[in-house]
């Protein structure tokens, strides 16, 4: 009886692939093994989106989260973080680099930690606040466009504030801000329990207010 003999294969590199019992198993294609990992393309080139501007005029706290998300997407690191930031800038909110240092521009934590300090919603509390109490609806602004610029000037003015006491708050400044006599009194009657329903009553009163006048 003949003895079974053991062939090994060896690869270019010299190094023993598999051992097989099969004298024909060397012409089998050899099993290909790639990379797990792949380096992240926001490494390199230009980035994938990037940051609208910020003059000092908007959210700043909706303004970060947008502007974190981005630079997850792009993988930036710390230090083109604060440079995308810093290159975003615009007006008012551009002067904020004159105030700092060199190394504090290209510090994401100082940069950031100053634009807060200017531009946060906890800052200027008393401002929208003046704002919600002189604010009236427009000749051509619709009753939920009115209800939504309400909603989000209380949001800024009151930015601690729990939700039921931003509904109940953005309810009381939205009837007031309605301007029509006989609408405010429609919509005080029916007692609504949050701007949500007071817009609904609004509505329905414009509505018909605009038919019978038709």
């Amino acid at each position: 009886m003949m003895k079974r003999r053991n062939y090994e294969y060896r690869g270019r590199s010299g190094i023993n692939t598999r051992e097989q019992t099969n004298p024909f198993s060397k012409f089998l294609p050899i099993e290909t093994k790639y990379p797990e990992k792949c380096e992240a393309p926001g490494n390199r080139g230009r980035p994938n989106v990037l940051p609208p501007p910020f003059d000092g005029t908007g959210n700043w706290n909706d303004y970060m989260v947008q502007f974190e998300l981005i630079a997850e997407l792009n993988v930036w690191d710390q230090v083109q973080k604060a440079l995308y930031l810093a290159a975003s800038l615009k007006g008012q909110a551009r002067a904020i680099l004159s105030d700092l240092d060199s190394t504090h521009r290209r510090d994401y934590s100082q940069l950031s930690a100053a634009l807060s300090n200017r531009f946060s919603p906890a800052n200027q509390t008393q401002l929208f606040r003046a704002m919600l109490k002189n604010r009236a609806r427009k000749p051509d602004e619709s009753i939920p466009q009115l209800a939504q610029e309400i909603k989000r000037l209380t949001l800024r003015a009151y930015p601690e504030a729990p939700y039921e006491t931003i509904e109940t708050l953005a309810r009381d400044y939205f009837i007031d801000s309605l301007g029509d006599t006989d609408t405010k009194w429609r919509v005080y009657q029916s007692r609504p329990r949050n701007l949500s329903d007071a817009v609904v009553v609004a509505v329905a009163t414009d509505l018909k207010r605009n038919s019978t006048d038709s």
